[in-house]
Order: structure tokens, then C-alpha cells, then sequence
């Protein structure tokens, strides 16, 4: 059954050949008042008007409902976004942000540098300030969530051979955010549990590579044990060249450090800061406004532009 309800009409022709009208009840049509229509469906001869009731008086408002953030859209999100959920403006606000290319390097560095085992890179004071000035508060974390997730994203296969990236993008944004508030984060190299990939075994590298000739097995070698590394020899010039076959320091691919992207994510932000030259160069001079303690990220990032493999 199908029905039809007119409100109101200017062409009379029309109107009337699709509900069954006489001409005069046409003209009437055209000028019916609000609250009054013509009800036609089918099995009847002819139309009826009907007059429906304003009912201001039986209307009433109701109290808007309060509405509760049920889960964020990341895990990466700050504690503006926990409290009340972002209207599509401020997430606009914040994605435009988080594509400046230094924002781009700062959050890039910081993860790689906990996949590396370096300490965290730390933003110059007056960059921090100059980032507090031209956003609130609100923008800053979901910018920092964006970026942060963003390197998480192209990582995450990767990462997950060795812990829950979702853990990662927890304990970055707690980093970030301290740099932004001007706090100590109590990040150093001691985080070993973030290393990962060719990597994972840089600060055991690091320790072996200081032994003096001679020297015997490495105390920590228990340690590293009951973290996975098993190294057999028993002098600690054994140990590192047990180390250095392993296949840990170059089975991994390269993205699992650099993230998938073609280009990277810290290539793709050097080529809107400088223009093409030597690699490491741009990198380092793109970097002035960190605090990195050493030239690290040239090691990682500092070969020339390509896929990382």
C-alpha cells in the first residue's frame, strides 16, 4: 500500500492528476495553511483534508544527556581527550599539527631512539615554548597522539615479535608530554626492554665491545639469559663475536627501526625542511633543535634516501 501526503503545491496540474482532484479542490491546494494537508492512498475515490494540531502545549525540552567518552580512539590519546571526547575540529587542529616536520622528527627520533637504545631526545626550551604559544593545551596532546601512533603504525608488525606496541605508544606519550610540561621523564638508556630489531641487543653490543683482551665472560651474562640472549663463550672477546653472528643483529629488517614507509617518515619530513644534499648533514643540521647527547640518529637514518628494507 503506498500513500501520499500533500502540504502544499504550486503546480495544480500535477498535483491533481497524482491524487484524483477536481479542479476546484486543485486551486485549494496551492494554498493550504500550515497545520492542514491533503491525505490520499490507495482504494480511495478521493482525498481527504485532514487538520493536524500544532501541540506546542503538549511539548516540553528535555535535558540533554551527558555524553561519557566510552573508549578513545587510540591509546596514544592524552588526558584532555579521556575527558571529553574531541569534536571534529579540534582532531583537524591537531592532525595539522602533528604534520610539522619537526613535530614529524621529535616523535620520530624519540621512538627510535627507544628501539635503539639511546636516550631520548629532549626539544630546546625555546621550540617547546614557541609550540605551547601557538596551541592549547588540548591540540598538543592529540597532536603528540597522532604522531606517536602514526610511528607506532608503521612499525607495529614488527614490533610485535618482541611486546605490545600498544605499550610503547603508552610510555612515548608520557615522554612526550613531560618534555612539554618541562618535567624529567627518567628516560635513558636503561630501557632496554624497548629495543628492538637489529637492535635488540645494543646496550649487550655496547658492553662487549668495552671489554678489555682478556677479560672473562661478562657478569651480566646470566642476565642477558633470562632476557633471551644465551652467549656461551667464556671470555668476553667469545661473547661478542658469538654476538655478532647472532642473527638478531641482521635477520630484522631495517623498518622495524625506521618505520615501512617510502619514503620514511624522518626522510619525508627532511625533505620539507632542507633541500637535497648529503643526507646525514640535513639530518644533523635538521636536528639542532633537539638535544640527542650524540650523533646516533645519523647511524640510523643517515644512509642515502631509500625504502627501508
Amino acid at each position: 500500500m503506498t500513500g501520499k501526503v500533500v502540504l502544499r503545491s504550486s503546480n495544480r496540474e500535477l498535483l491533481g492528476g497524482t491524487v484524483n482532484l477536481y479542479p476546484d479542490q486543485s486551486r485549494h491546494v496551492v494554498s493550504l495553511p500550515p497545520g492542514r494537508a491533503v491525505v490520499f492512498t490507495d482504494g480511495m475515490d478521493r482525498p481527504i483534508r485532514v487538520d493536524v494540531p500544532l501541540g506546542e502545549d503538549r511539548e516540553r525540552v528535555l535535558a540533554a544527556r551527558s555524553v561519557t567518552v566510552a573508549a578513545t580512539r587510540s591509546v596514544a590519546c592524552g588526558a584532555e581527550c579521556r575527558n571529553r571526547p574531541c569534536v571534529l575540529r579540534e582532531v583537524n587542529r591537531a592532525a595539522q599539527l602533528a604534520e610539522n616536520p619537526q613535530v614529524v622528527l621529535w616523535i620520530e627520533l624519540l621512538t627510535a631512539a627507544h628501539l635503539v637504545g639511546r636516550p631520548a631526545p629532549r626539544p630546546d626550551r625555546w621550540w617547546l615554548t614557541e609550540l605551547r604559544t601557538v596551541s592549547d593545551r588540548r591540540t598538543l596532546e592529540c597532536a603528540v597522539a597522532h604522531r606517536v601512533q602514526a610511528a607506532i603504525d608503521t612499525r607495529y608488525a614488527g614490533l610485535t615479535a618482541y611486546y605490545q606496541p600498544e605499550a610503547l605508544a603508552e610510555h612515548l606519550v608520557a615522554v612526550a608530554l613531560c618534555a612539554l610540561d618541562g618535567k624529567p621523564s627518567r628516560c635513558d638508556e636503561a630501557e632496554v626492554w624497548w629495543q628492538a630489531g637489529r637492535h635488540r641487543w645494543a646496550d649487550v653490543l655496547r658492553v662487549l665491545r668495552s671489554a678489555a683482551p682478556g677479560d672473562p665472560r661478562h657478569p651480566d651474562t646470566d642476565a642477558w639469559a633470562a632476557r633471551g640472549l644465551r652467549l656461551r663463550a667464556m671470555t668476553a672477546a667469545g661473547q661478542l663475536a658469538e654476538l655478532r653472528a647472532h642473527p638478531d643483529l641482521w635477520l630484522p629488517p631495517r623498518s622495524v627501526v625506521t618505520g615501512d614507509g617510502d619514503p620514511v617518515a624522518v626522510d619525508a619530513a627532511l625533505d620539507r625542511l632542507s633541500p637535497p644534499g648529503d643526507h646525514r648533514i640535513r639530518l644533523l643540521e635538521a636536528t639542532r633543535f633537539l638535544d640527542l647527547t650524540t650523533a646516533w640518529p645519523t647511524a640510523v637514518f643517515g644512509q642515502t634516501k631509500r625504502k627501508a628494507a
